[in-house]
């Protein structure tokens, strides 16, 4: 189920409060968001998710998991 995740809930997540130091906060995290006509912004659970790397409740698959070690 997405849920919408209001200008409030995205101010007090990134702890910045005006819109457009939450835009960039959500910009860097890679998180799509939408303008409203009041110009605040907002964005869904479904898109945060994605963000993170979920699709659908079931990590994307961007190839296989090294172990840690494999690196160095």
């Amino acid at each position: 189920m997405e849920l919408i995740i209001d200008f409030l809930a995205l101010q007090k997540a990134t702890g910045y409060t005006r819109v457009g130091d939450v835009a960039k906060c959500l910009d860097r995290q890679g998180i799509r968001y939408f303008h409203g006509r009041k110009g605040v912004i907002w964005t869904t659970t479904e898109l945060v998710s994605r963000a993170a790397g979920y699709s659908g409740g079931h990590p994307i698959d961007d190839g296989p998991i090294l172990p840690i070690d494999a690196f160095g």
